[in-house]
């Protein structure tokens, strides 16, 4: 990996696109071990649709039943890239395993509609375990998101959301509809970039660019995604309270 290209393109479009990051062999034995888990832990197998879409299967801390998971977790230079890029001290906490499938008259996809992970900026590194086309589901990315705020989901000064902040010191994410991002975009001349890549392509982005998961059209998508946050034992302490019982073992 080129970490001072990679740096480069997360600073002027906040994403970078890896190829080759797994080897065929690296990717069948994921794809395999997400399958078996699906079957043999499906009581850890999280799936939530929501605002008319989502639904993908949802795999928690995946690297502690799949060395490549594991691998990916602990690449020190995929961490010295995000600490970089974020000014500050980050590790990775998960590996979240996941698997979208086309369905018949359902909107379907990774993460439900347009959001934000946070409007601080944010590294996740994921993998596509597939060849991802414009028909599996890519990663919708809408670069220019930094530049101008569209109206929000009004959802963050709920009673959920107030209690959610005292738990976790943070309210939900800020997330936006599809019709607000729809007149955003021809208001703004701005344009939603897919991300489509052949199977072992690693993609580095900042979550705090607006992003979502294009409803699929046929067949499946797989991903294994790695999570950064602050390291610190403030941190480590809310991650493990929100998903800790999420967590496959």
């Amino acid at each position: 990996m080129n970490k001072g290209k990679i740096l480069k393109d997360l600073e002027l479009e906040g994403f970078s696109l890896i190829e080759n990051f797994l080897t065929n062999q690296e990717i069948d034995i994921s794809v395999t071990n997400i399958e078996k888990n699906i079957k043999d832990q499906n009581n850890k197998v999280y799936s939530v649709r929501n605002e008319n879409t989502g639904g993908d299967k949802r795999l928690f801390a995946f690297e502690n039943t799949c060395r490549i998971s594991y691998e990916l977790k602990h690449n020190s230079l995929i961490n010295e890239i995000a600490n970089k890029y974020c000014k500050d001290k980050l590790k990775s906490y998960f590996i979240l395993a996941g698997k979208v499938s086309f369905k018949k008259n359902e909107n379907t996809n990774s993460g439900g509609d347009w959001h934000k992970d946070s409007d601080e900026k944010q590294i996740k590194a994921m993998v596509y375990l597939n060849d991802v086309g414009h028909d599996n589901g890519p990663l919708l990315f809408i670069t220019d998101s930094k530049l101008k705020e569209p109206k929000r989901r009004k959802n963050e000064l709920t009673f959920e959301s107030i209690i959610h902040f005292f738990k976790h010191g943070s309210f939900y994410p800020p997330r936006y509809s599809s019709s607000v991002i729809n007149e955003y975009l021809t208001e703004n001349n701005f344009s939603v970039k897919k991300l489509t890549a052949k199977k072992g392509t690693l993609i580095l982005f900042d979550s705090s660019y607006i992003h979502r998961g294009d409803n699929i059209k046929k067949g499946h998508r797989y991903s294994l995604t790695s999570y950064y946050h602050k390291d610190n034992i403030k941190t480590e302490k809310s991650i493990l309270k929100k998903y800790g019982q999420r967590f496959i073992r």
